[in-house]
């Protein structure tokens, strides 16, 4: 087994607003899409494309700034991120590997995640959840998650990107050097998407204790009314 101390990392980008996560081809943080404008195959179900095209948020392709409009479970509700969506934040996570699990702990919305490193696998009858289940192993100093479980209430990225509870990911992390943690993410849902679909992220090494972030609805409520609104309010 590898054994190495526990790392705070924060994402190496920053957002950029797009006005089609499909079509994007410059680097994106809080989208998960790859660049499927290359190609004359978007490996959509139908019901998954309507879906994603009718979401409004301020990342997603009909952009929506009004709290009323914006139809983002995390934004309205405070629902959980979930899995992948969490890790496209702006806010740092901790990962802290212990004997037999991996826990990474994610200063958005002060969650967590539990990654069992003890040769289990997943449970036969799992109950959908909002962070599903996950199992790890080590492969040539290489942390390979294998993610199952999740229900189908949250989106994979800031954009809307739908996804049902056949959902299963497969999160690679590598230490490319003393500073540089690289993930390659490997989303694969038949009932939402015609083929798996990957990406790569890249965070950095940062000294950083984890705060508390907190969402909560007045919270969300008082951030538009006071910063949201007046900035999408035309000047006069």
């Amino acid at each position: 087994m590898i054994y190495m101390r526990a790392c705070t990392y924060i994402t190496a980008c920053r957002v950029s607003r797009l006005p089609s996560p499909v079509a994007a081809s410059s680097p994106q943080c809080k989208q998960l899409t790859p660049d499927w404008s290359t190609t004359s195959i978007e490996p959509f179900q139908p019901w998954a494309k309507t879906k994603f095209l009718s979401e409004r948020s301020g990342h997603s392709p009909n952009v929506s700034l009004g709290y009323d409009t914006n139809t983002d479970p995390f934004i309205k509700y405070c629902d959980p991120l979930g899995v992948p969506r969490v890790l496209l934040a702006n806010h740092p996570f901790k990962m802290i590997p212990l004997p037999n699990e991996v826990i990474v702990l994610y200063e958005r919305s002060h969650d967590f995640r539990e990654i069992y490193t003890d040769g289990r696998q997943h449970p036969k009858d799992l109950d959908p959840s909002w962070w599903g289940h996950s199992i790890g192993k080590w492969e040539d100093g290489v942390l390979v998650v294998d993610s199952i479980g999740f229900n189908d209430k949250t989106w994979l990225d800031y954009g809307g990107l739908p996804h049902t509870e056949a959902l299963h990911i497969i999160e690679r992390y590598k230490r490319a050097d003393h500073t540089t943690l690289q993930l390659t993410l490997t989303v694969d849902d038949p009932k939402a998407y015609t083929k798996p679909w990957t990406v790569n992220r890249t965070y950095t090494l940062k000294p950083w204790d984890i705060g508390e972030e907190i969402c909560t609805v007045s919270s969300e409520a008082n951030f538009n009314k006071g910063i949201v609104a007046p900035a999408a309010t035309p000047a006069k």
